[in-house]
């Protein structure tokens, strides 16, 4: 088998993942690690060590061109299963947590998760005054209230 080009990966790529029309994001249709990047292997492909990768890494690869060790490489959209070249730059660890914290998704902000401890919850069908309250209550932690909150768990919810 013939190894594989960049135009390859690109048709690869494109392929495999499904544009939401709404925010532009190439939402990649298979696997995704235990973070939620989305995963592939690629062992034909000769420009990468380790056949298992980060899309994200490969998409930027083959459309912009090599990636400097000491960079990653940083969704614009906050998508980490989006792989369109355009909603993907590099930056450092610090230009990432910077980001994060910009755009409110640090474990103390209100946008991550946060925005339901100090406000009074429904847990497990019992009024309580935060998820810290809810979760000491239930013997779980207070983000598996707030994880419970998000996935709709019935019997829970924020006020």
């Amino acid at each position: 088998m013939d190894a594989m080009t960049d135009e390859d990966v690109r048709e690869y790529i494109k392929k495999n993942s499904t544009t939401d029309t709404k925010t532009g994001c190439w939402n990649w249709n298979f696997s995704c690690d235990k973070s939620g990047y989305a995963r592939c292997h690629l062992r034909r492909y000769p420009k990468v060590k380790n056949y298992a990768l980060k899309v994200s890494r490969v998409c930027y690869l083959v459309f912009y061109g090599e990636i400097p060790e000491d960079l990653l490489v940083l969704h614009h959209c906050d998508n980490r299963k989006c792989v369109n070249p355009q909603h993907l730059h590099t930056g450092t660890h610090q230009d990432n947590m910077d980001e994060m914290a910009a755009r409110g998704r640090t474990r103390y902000s209100r946008e991550f998760g946060n925005r339901h401890a100090a406000r009074p919850v429904l847990a497990a069908g019992i009024l309580y005054e935060s998820c810290v309250d809810a979760g000491k209550a239930l013997g779980i932690t207070d983000s598996g209230v707030k994880k419970r909150i998000k996935l709709g768990w019935t019997g829970y919810e924020a006020y």
